[in-house]
């Protein structure tokens, strides 16, 4: 059995540590010691891009919360234009090294692509800043309404922050949502912020035992 191999680590403000391993030709996040996403399971990360942006190529300018692995990001540059843009908040400036490193490598760097803007900042903060502006926001936070790395993850998803989502987006604009499970009240708060919600079950990956994962959308009418 293949080693993992440790790549490197770092505190985020909750005190937990992130670390990044390699195993065989696969990379691996754990959050103190509990994995928290794996190069291996990318498909639901994938089809937030196909939920925020449903026909392509777009002309959009996309806000995306969270840059994990660079999934997300590759697969919206994918359905867009040459004058699309993006703005990619991420919070912890190890992943925004990591993916100009290593992790680069398994997404064809997106982050270096001329139609990204990466800002190392707390995407409720930097939601706060706009109005009308976003054709789609995709929010892929610690793991999604139920945070697990920082509990003060968990108010992005509160009431106030999906009020201000609806605020930055443009009308017809989507809000796309990740999350690990269900979650019944989290809709009833998008429904409340004024959102037309669905929900869509999405397997992480290939095979009968990879975890399936919640996709919310939320339509600004």
């Amino acid at each position: 059995m293949k080693p993992r191999i440790k790549i490197g680590s770092a505190k985020v403000e909750s005190g937990a540590e992130l670390t990044l391993f390699q195993h065989d030709r696969d990379f691996l996040l754990t959050a103190d010691g509990d994995v928290l996403m794996s190069t291996r399971l990318r498909h639901s990360e994938e089809q937030l891009a196909v939920y925020a942006l449903p026909a392509t190529p777009r002309d959009s300018n996309v806000l995306i919360g969270g840059l994990g692995m660079g999934f997300t990001l590759r697969a919206t540059l994918d359905r867009l234009s040459e004058s699309g843009r993006v703005l990619q908040a991420e919070l912890v400036p190890a992943i925004v090294e990591w993916n100009l490193g290593p992790l680069g490598s398994k997404t064809d760097y997106p982050i270096q692509d001329p139609r990204v803007e990466v800002v190392v900042d707390d995407v409720q903060r930097v939601i706060l800043r706009y109005q009308d502006e976003f054709d789609g926001i995709i929010l892929d936070v610690d793991n999604g309404p139920s945070a697990m790395v920082t509990p003060q993850n968990g108010q992005l998803y509160s009431q106030e922050s999906l009020c201000l989502c609806y605020r930055a987006l443009k009308s017809g604009g989507r809000l796309v949502v990740w999350s690990a499970n269900g979650d019944r009240e989290f809709a009833k708060r998008l429904g409340v912020a004024g959102f037309q919600v669905s929900a869509h079950k999405c397997k992480g990956g290939r095979g009968k035992s990879v975890p399936t994962h919640i996709i919310f959308v939320g339509q600004r009418l």
